[in-house]
C-alpha cells in the first residue's frame, strides 16, 4: 500500500518489516489491517490463522481470522480448496462481532444465496450467485427502507473500481 508523501530525511533510518510466523510445515499466521493489507504485527487488527502452500504460493484449507484486540470475536472463516480457491460456507464479521456478509463459495466464486448486513446488524443485500451471474433480490437502505423487493427496484452500487448497475 503506498504510503503518503513524507517529509524528505523522516523515513531514513526506519525499517518496517512484515512478518510470516509459521508452524509446522504449513500453518502460518499473517496480520492485516481493518481492510486486508498486509501490515507488521505491531499495527495488526487482524491475525489470520490458516495454512499456505509456500511452494505454490496459495492458502489452502481452513483459515480463521480473528480480532487482534478481542481474539473471542472470530472475523472471517472459511475454506480454501487444495487449488488455493475459497470452496464451501464462508462467514465475514465486523471488528465489532457483527456479521458482515455471509454465503458459499464454489472453486472460488460465490455461489447460490448470499447475506450482507449494516455493521449496526440489520440487512443490507440479498442476493443469488450462480458462477456467472448475481442476481440481486433484496436491498435495504441504512434507515431500514426496503429499495428493491424480491428482485424487483433499481440498483446501484460503486466501489471505486467495481460498480453493479441494473433494474
Amino acid at each position: 500500500r503506498p504510503m503518503p508523501p513524507m517529509p524528505p530525511g523522516i523515513l531514513q533510518g526506519m525499517r518496517r518489516s512484515i512478518q510470516f510466523k509459521t508452524f509446522g510445515k504449513d500453518s502460518i499466521n499473517l496480520h492485516f489491517d481493518k481492510d486486508y493489507f498486509l501490515i507488521e504485527d505491531t499495527c495488526s487488527s487482524i491475525i489470520r490463522y490458516g495454512h499456505y502452500n509456500f511452494q505454490q504460493r496459495r492458502f489452502i484449507g481452513t483459515f480463521r481470522d480473528l480480532n487482534k484486540f478481542d481474539p473471542q470475536i472470530i472475523l472471517a472463516e472459511g475454506t480454501y480448496s487444495a487449488d488455493g480457491k475459497l470452496d464451501g460456507p464462508f462467514v465475514l464479521r465486523y471488528l465489532t462481532d457483527t456479521v458482515q456478509a455471509k454465503g458459499t463459495f464454489k472453486n472460488g466464486t460465490m455461489q447460490g444465496p448470499w447475506e450482507f448486513f449494516y455493521n449496526n446488524g440489520k440487512p443490507q443485500l440479498t442476493f443469488h450467485a450462480d458462477g456467472t451471474k448475481i442476481i440481486i433480490e433484496n436491498e435495504w437502505n441504512e434507515a431500514g427502507k426496503k429499495i428493491i423487493d424480491n428482485g424487483n427496484g433499481k440498483y446501484k452500487v460503486d466501489h471505486g473500481t467495481i460498480t453493479w448497475e441494473g433494474d
